[in-house]
């Protein structure tokens, strides 16, 4: 995304409740995290929100829409925060906490939340990790307590349908909700809406965006196709098996290709390698490189008898200088600096 923050800023709004008045998001995290590469950023925007600036008399009451792909680089987080419209947010991948009003709530692929307006809420607990995340803000002018919700023109499901989700989405629980396929197809539309150049993009994401509401509105109806069972039990096998992965050295040590992972796990390969980018947003080969370094860097620490050649292999890697190469990669210094961080004399360091 070129521009981070969109020029011609129109006036901020505010809400009042007594004597409080609360301002709207800043978004200088996001900012930050975009312009230093953490994440990578795209959105539209109405003025208030980074982002690509909507065209004049478009998608009005569309405060924010977009979505990020974090890397999860330490440091990165959401302060808590409010917006002046309904926040929709989807997690199409990784794992998050989420807090708002106070309560902390652990969110996971699939799984879509809705903050209310002018709701505190944040993301990251404190840092946000991995994870390609989709929102939109809706702003439903309300700008004082007990306002009723005003839906944007471009909002066109039918009035008692309408009314329905909105006495929904307005009640007092926090809404967060495992969504359906339909659901998930749906934001994986509007993000390529978000980066198109397409004449016809502004029309699409208005489409998109009732199709979305109308889908949420049958969810809460209770008529939400659920998924097999089968294959929730095969997500599931997959989730423990990968956290195996990050608890289990011997296990990671195994010489594991996508092949036998899949079938430890008794899927496809092609559905494990989607399950396993879906929840930790990397390939599985990816992952379980990052699992064996983390346990060597363990034993590094605390196997100080054994060599690095050792310890690289008990690992599951297949030379020293393999792991040598990808160890300096994930953290910065080599295996020897990790056991002689002070020394310079390349004859005291055990290298086998």
């Amino acid at each position: 995304m070129k521009n981070h923050v969109a020029k011609n800023r129109p006036s901020q709004p505010l809400f009042k409740s007594g004597n409080a008045t609360f301002k709207i998001d800043s978004c200088k995290p996001q900012i930050k995290a975009a312009k230093t590469g953490l994440i990578e950023l795209h959105a539209l925007t109405n003025g208030n929100y980074p982002g690509e600036k909507l065209p004049k008399d478009t998608l009005t009451g569309l405060s924010s829409i977009g979505w990020w792909n974090a890397k999860g680089a330490p440091g990165w987080g959401l302060e808590s925060h409010r917006n002046e419209g309904l926040e929709i947010v989807f997690l199409e991948t990784g794992s998050m906490h989420f807090i708002v009003n106070d309560n902390k709530y652990k969110i996971q692929a699939g799984n879509l939340t809705v903050t209310r307006p002018w709701e505190k809420h944040k993301l990251g607990n404190p840092n946000i990790g991995p994870g390609k995340l989709h929102w939109l803000i809706i702003d439903l002018s309300v700008r004082k307590k007990n306002q009723t919700w005003k839906w944007p023109k471009w909002v066109i499901l039918g009035r008692n349908d309408l009314q329905r989700l909105t006495k929904i989405l307005s009640g007092k629980k926090a809404v967060i909700i495992s969504t359906s396929p339909g659901i998930r197809q749906i934001f994986k539309s509007l993000s390529s809406a978000v980066t198109s150049k397409s004449q016809y993009r502004f029309s699409a994401i208005a489409v998109y965006i009732n199709d979305l509401l109308l889908e949420l509105l049958k969810n809460f109806s209770g008529i939400k196709p659920d998924e097999k069972p089968s294959t929730e039990a095969s997500r599931e096998a997959i989730l423990q098996f990968l956290i195996e992965l990050e608890k289990n050295e011997g296990l990671c040590a195994q010489p594991w290709t996508l092949i036998s992972m899949a079938e430890h796990c008794h899927v496809g390969t092609t559905f494990f390698v989607e399950r396993c980018r879906e929840t930790i947003n990397e390939s599985p080969m990816k992952y379980l490189n990052s699992c064996r370094l983390s346990h060597a860097n363990n034993l590094l620490s605390s196997h100080t008898d054994k060599s690095i050649t050792e310890i690289a292999l008990a690992s599951g890697f297949g030379s020293s200088q393999y792991f040598a190469t990808c160890y300096r990669r994930k953290f910065g210094r080599t295996p020897s600096d990790l056991r002689h961080p002070v020394s310079n004399n390349k004859n005291d360091r055990r290298q086998t």
